[in-house]
Order: structure tokens, then sequence, then C-alpha cells
């Protein structure tokens, strides 16, 4: 009997998470995390006032901390 080949991406594991590395956000995990709807956080980002990273076209991440610090007025 032959083997079965997988699917593409499938049972493959993540690489192990560096302890280095900072978790990005979601704006939906965001928006829960400082208490405001996540249309506000796109509006932000938007507007260039917090710092986010564009991973495609259509998917925002961001930094919580680096999102704090400029909410505050520290650097961005």
């Amino acid at each position: 009997m032959k083997p079965r080949r997988l699917r593409r991406g499938a049972n493959r594991s993540k690489p192990p998470r560096t302890p280095d590395r900072k978790p990005l956000y979601t704006a939906r995990e965001l928006a829960e995390l400082i208490g405001v709807s996540p249309w506000t956080i796109y509006s932000w980002a938007r507007k260039k006032t917090i710092p986010s990273l564009r991973a495609t076209d259509r998917v925002l991440r961001f930094d919580a901390d680096a999102v704090i610090a400029a909410l505050e007025g520290g650097a961005r």
C-alpha cells in the first residue's frame, strides 16, 4: 500500500517560539487589551496615531508595547 501524501501545510509543526520575540496582536486582540473597538484601532493606524506592521495588503499586526507608548506620548 502506498503511503498517503500530506496536504500542503497539513500536520507540520510550527517553529519553536523564541523568548526574545514579542507577540504581535491583531486589531481585535489589541482593542480588547486597551479597551476600545477594533475600528478605533484601524482608524488610529490609518492616521498613523499608532504604529502598525502590514503583513500583507489586507493584514495589519500591532506591537502592544509600541502602541501603548505611542498613546502615552512616547516614541513610535
